[in-house]
């Protein structure tokens, strides 16, 4: 607790009481053992909370011990103790030499020594009030609040009159969770001494704690008038603010305990913290790095900046500040915890691994964070104790309450890709949990019961991604938005990610109606832009893909809000009204897994752009450090759809397949996959690593390969498409969520839905891909087929695919109307 010095109480926990009355002594014997307390190394400053033995009940043949309190009053520490020290050897039957002795401990810091002095000078003068309360003190700043307590009541039996003793014997019981008598005792003091703002303030904090809010804000308010300059009365009332949700009144209150006592670092932390829960970054930051100049080496303000920061995007800047705060002796889970999430964005994953569990050495990792390490060690192939069905029954199996263990719930993402069976009902209740966080933490922004069919009969579709770059997304998308019949609809894109000035940015920025960068927008503001915009109705292309923006969706800025294309699966949450899907990837009998209504687009729920062009490609398998000869399988999805089962089928063809090699991405598993294919017995050269290339180039060099091998969990998505486009044929086995069955939706939209393409079962997968792999006769005709299916199937009809799409936002439309606005 932070208090202001009053004329009887000291700023911190010692309280300076009334000139004591003289001791009575008690004579011993003169060999008695003397215990000689040791000088201070530097001279501390004189105290006001101790009580001092007054020099005139000092008896005259005691010039030493009246020379010691002489010295302390006048601040001359080493004085002080030079003469104190004689008087305890001459005299160490003296309980007011102990009380000093034990004061000069006090100002040197050494509060065990302070203890045992004062309990030396009980021992002589069992009646010693002012040792008893001088003990409390001590006892106190000790954080013995149980033994601080007793010697304090000891105190006020013998001196009731003593008002600041109440008070620290108030201040104890409260620290010990004892409030009726907390209360009883600080009830004593405001008799004493009903204008003091200090009791004021502790009696509204141990209301407080018994959840006696509005009277504990009486008495706060109260101490803030009497004494206005009390940073002790501002600052408790800024946290009782917080505590009630009351946050700009939580910012002024922490405001004004900064104007009366500007060193007060807690101020600070509180009130940066009540800005970033009002949205106010910005504002966050500064009032973190004011106490930063004040303290630099304040580890926690280091933290909550880098957490700021890591929430604005400033990934790499967000880790500089969280080492800053480990460097600076901060060893809290949480610390590694958001270290680790920053490596992780960053796509360094051995140091993301390595912090979180480093925070697992500090406390049991929450089950989010978990989450995130097994997927930074599926993205590495590093398939060690990862225990996904461990993980799988902890977050599926228990109804735990996250808000209630003060935990996040994790991420539904992940889940997608683990290798685990998992149905489709489970992947809902773990996104309902995600979901119900944002809905717990907001309220619709609008009301659209006025909302009709604007005059102009055009339907008003916002896009929301952070994907409008040079992405998987924008790939598949960027032809949507200029083929928008501009008579029936109006066109909105919000994005959220980076402007890379490719030409997918300028193309889908050029081709909206509006292209709005809500980047800088913070807190409400983006919902609010939305909402403000008249949009119809929203569309989530990210879902809870990385970047993602659910908080937006939770405001519900727009009366119909859709999720389609980058999320595959339920988001589980009530403010998204319908999913674009097919009926492949979510058959009918589905529905239930799903909290959004199943809106069927005809063919494949996917989008592809029709104009993606293909570079020549002039090379021979070489140049991609493939060999002339031999089957070439290929996946070129991301590491972390591979896991241990489909891996060993992939060796197994190897094993199979003379001379035949496996091409992949390359990718953070790289030295993980090329170890797993030695424990397999094949030689990690059969596995060749594509680098990056530019999208033209990188479809280009498809024709290098024969088979694309899907992988099982998570399939091949826009990378499917991707080789159906470059003319190579996929080989998908679907399960039972739509995340694996993206494969078997497009080989039926390009017309390879009975090419035995879209196998049942792994040893099916298998045995296909060798039967293609040694026939290339049968590989051949698929790809001849494939290649003739490309112009006017309906996968890469863009055109066809716009119109299906408007029509089903039509009826989306039509129907809310219907049912009249909400």
């Amino acid at each position: 607790m932070v208090r202001k010095k009053s004329q009887n109480t000291e700023a911190k926990t010692d309280v300076q009481v009334e000139t004591p009355k003289p001791v009575a002594r008690r004579r011993k014997s003169a060999t008695a053992a003397v215990e000689v307390v040791q000088p201070p190394v530097e001279a501390g400053v004189a105290g006001a909370g101790d009580a001092v033995p007054p020099t005139d009940e000092i008896a005259p043949e005691q010039p030493l011990l009246e020379a010691a309190i002489a010295a302390y009053r006048r601040g001359e520490m080493e004085q002080a103790w030079l003469n104190c020290r004689q008087a305890l050897v001459l005299q160490p039957e003296r309980a007011e030499a102990w009380t000093l002795a034990g004061m000069l401990c006090r100002q040197a810091g050494d509060l065990q020594q302070t203890v045992e002095c004062y309990r030396r000078a009980i021992t002589i003068a069992p009646d010693y009030a002012e040792a008893y309360n001088n003990l409390g003190n001590a006892l106190m700043a000790l954080q013995q609040f149980p033994e601080a307590a007793i010697a304090c009541q000891r105190a006020v039996e013998m001196h009731p009159e003593w008002s600041a003793t109440w008070l620290t014997l108030a201040e104890a019981l409260r620290r010990h969770s004892r409030l009726v008598e907390a209360e009883s005792a600080c009830r004593q003091a405001l008799q004493l001494d009903p204008g003091n703002a200090e009791i004021l303030v502790t009696m509204g904090n141990i209301l407080q704690q018994q959840d006696r809010l509005d009277l504990a804000r009486n008495h706060l308010q109260q101490a803030a008038q009497l004494a206005p300059q009390s940073a002790a009365a501002h600052y408790h009332l800024g946290l009782l603010s917080r505590r009630q949700g009351e946050l700009s009144e939580a910012v002024r209150c922490f405001d004004e305990a900064i104007r009366c006592q500007p060193g007060l670092l807690m101020a600070y932390l509180y009130m940066a913290e009540s800005y970033d829960h009002l949205g106010e970054l910005d504002r966050a930051m500064e009032v973190y790095l004011k106490a930063l100049e004040l303290k630099p080496d304040l580890a926690e303000a280091q933290q909550n900046v880098g957490s700021i920061l890591h929430r604005q995007g400033r990934i790499d800047e967000a880790i500089v500040r969280f080492r800053q705060a480990i460097d600076s002796g901060l060893q809290h889970p949480t610390v590694w915890i958001n270290l680790g999430n920053g490596y992780n964005l960053m796509g360094q994953l051995q140091e993301a691994v390595a912090s979180y569990r480093q925070s697992a050495t500090l406390a049991p990792l929450p089950v989010a964070t978990r989450v995130n390490l097994v997927h930074a060690q599926q993205q590495l192939c590093d398939w060690q104790d990862m225990e996904p069905e461990r993980l799988r029954s902890e977050v599926v199996e228990p109804a735990l309450a996250w808000d209630a263990v003060g935990q996040m719930p994790p991420s539904p993402f992940p889940f997608l890709s683990l290798p685990v069976e998992m149905s489709e009902a489970e992947q809902q209740k773990i996104a309902r949990n995600f979901a119900s966080h944002f809905q717990h933490n907001s309220r619709p922004i609008g009301n659209f019961a006025a909302m009709r069919q604007p005059q102009t009969g055009r339907l008003r579709i916002g896009y929301v991604s952070s994907d409008f770059w040079d992405h998987a997304t924008a790939h598949l998308i960027q032809g949507l938005f200029g083929r928008h019949d501009r008579q029936r609809f109006e066109v909105f894109a919000y994005s959220f990610g980076p402007d890379d000035g490719s030409v997918y940015r300028q193309r889908i920025a050029a081709e909206c109606d509006h292209f709005i960068d809500l980047r800088s927008f913070q807190g409400d503001d983006a919902a609010r832009r939305v909402y403000e915009d008249g949009v119809h109705i929203l569309i989530d292309l990210k879902g809870y893909t990385r970047d993602c923006h659910p908080e937006l969706f939770a405001r519900r800025p727009a009366p119909i809000q859709v999720s389609w294309l980058g999320y595959p699966g339920t988001m589980g949450a009530d403010f998204i009204d319908y999913i674009l899907t097919d009926r492949i990837v979510t058959p009918p009998d589905r529905q239930f897994c799903y909290t959004e209504k199943f809106v069927y687009l005809p063919h494949s729920y996917q989008i592809n752009d029709s104009e993606q062009s293909i570079v020549a490609d002039d090379g021979d398998r070489a140049a991609h450090g493939l060999p002339e000869q031999g089957v070439v399988f290929c996946c070129f999805n991301s590491h972390y759809k591979i896991e241990p089962r489909i891996f060993a089928v992939w060796m197994a063809l190897l094993q199979s397949v003379p001379d035949s090699v496996l091409w992949l991405i390359e990718g953070a598993g790289r030295a993980n996959l090329q170890r797993a294919a030695a424990e397999h017995g094949v030689a990690s050269e059969r596995l060749v690593f594509a680098p990056r290339l530019p999208k033209a180039e990188h479809l280009a060099r498809h024709g290098h390969a024969d088979l694309f091998l899907d992988t099982h969990y998570y399939g091949a998505h826009t990378t499917a498409s991707d080789a159906l486009w470059a003319g190579l044929p996929v080989l998908t086995c679907p399960g039972d969520r739509f995340a694996s069955r993206v494969g078997a939706s497009l080989l039926h939209a390009v017309g390879l839905g009975k090419e035995g393409l879209i196998v049942q079962s792994l040893p099916a997968y298998q045995k296909r891909a060798l039967e293609l792999a040694t026939h290339p006769q049968q590989l051949l005709q698929i790809r001849q087929k494939l290649h003739k299916n490309r112009s006017h199937q309906p996968l890469f009809d863009s055109g066809r695919f716009v119109q299906d799409l408007e029509n089903a936002l039509q009826k989306m439309w039509q129907q809310w109307q219907r049912r009249g606005a909400k």
